[in-house]
């Protein structure tokens, strides 16, 4: 019980704090955008969200970049 405890509480709570910092380097978005789509992700999905939430985030990230190159051509 102590063992199970500690996992929830301790290393769960570095998990959540720890892994928007070392993301947010390589998928170059902000650790505040990964916070939250970690968390929208794990109200939705429950706990595979924790992937599922940043990795939609980070494609809708991408795709709004892509729009905003094919459109600033054209000017619309």
């Amino acid at each position: 019980m102590i063992i199970l405890a500690f996992g929830v509480v301790v290393i769960s709570h570095v998990d959540a704090l720890l892994r928007p910092l070392l993301l947010g380097h390589d998928v170059q978005m902000h650790t505040l955008l990964i916070f939250l789509s970690t968390l929208g992700g794990l109200a939705l999905f429950g706990i595979s969200g924790f992937v599922i939430g940043p990795g939609i985030t980070s494609l809708v990230q991408a795709f709004w970049e892509m729009h905003d190159e094919l459109y600033k051509k054209d000017g619309l």
